[in-house]
Order: structure tokens, then C-alpha cells, then sequence
């Protein structure tokens, strides 16, 4: 699933989550990003992360919006990890341990929400 997600949506680059629901185990975000393979017409979609084993989001939680510039998302010692704010390294993406937005879970779900339109 992690290398699907990558291939439509690439590293999320210019993207907005707009909604993040926290459950016991399991986080759902509402995040809208262009779509690289339909022409990057921008697409609501929904990022399901399943057995979180860690979750940090040290934005304001009062935010409606938080803005995307560059997410990581790839497989990691048989976790997957989600990072808002990783290491840029102009050709690649890194993790930050120190990142101020992430998630690790075991599993990851997407779906299409809706095409955005302005």
C-alpha cells in the first residue's frame, strides 16, 4: 500500500490536512494533495494508520489547517512511518527523530475522498 500511495501522491508536496481523528489505536486524516498520475489534479483522500505504536503532533492543536510541504511515508523495521516535517536533503527525504509531526503504525490504509475543486 506505502508504495501506491507514493506513486499517486509522491511525498504530498503543497498538500493540507484538514481533519485528524485520534482513536485508541488507529488515526484517520483528511488530507488534500495532488494526484501525479491524473494530471496533479488535486484529491481529497483519507490516510488511515492502523496499530499506531507512536503518534506525536506538536503543532497547535488548534490549527484547522496544517500546511504540507514535503511528508515522508515508507517502511521502516516492518513499520510504517508518516513524517510532516522531515530532514531535506534536496534529492531525498529523511526521517527527523526530532519531528514535531508523526506517526508510526503497523498498517495503512488510503482512500479517495473526492477531487478538490476550488
Amino acid at each position: 500500500m506505502v508504495s501506491e500511495i507514493k506513486r499517486k501522491y509522491g511525498c504530498f508536496s503543497d498538500s493540507w490536512i484538514s481533519d485528524i481523528d485520534v482513536k485508541r489505536n488507529h488515526i484517520s486524516i483528511i488530507i488534500t494533495c495532488a494526484n501525479l498520475i491524473n494530471d496533479c489534479r488535486y484529491e481529497v483522500i483519507e490516510l488511515v494508520f492502523k496499530n499506531v505504536t507512536f503518534y506525536n503532533n506538536g503543532t497547535n492543536e488548534n490549527d484547522v489547517t496544517i500546511s504540507v510541504k514535503d511528508a515522508l511515508l515508507e517502511h521502516k523495521n516492518g513499520l510504517i512511518v508518516f513524517d510532516l516535517d522531515p530532514i531535506d536533503h534536496f534529492d531525498y527525504l529523511a526521517e527527523n527523530e526530532n519531528s514535531d509531526f508523526k506517526i508510526i503504525s503497523k498498517e495503512i490504509t488510503c482512500s479517495f475522498v473526492k477531487y478538490f475543486d476550488k
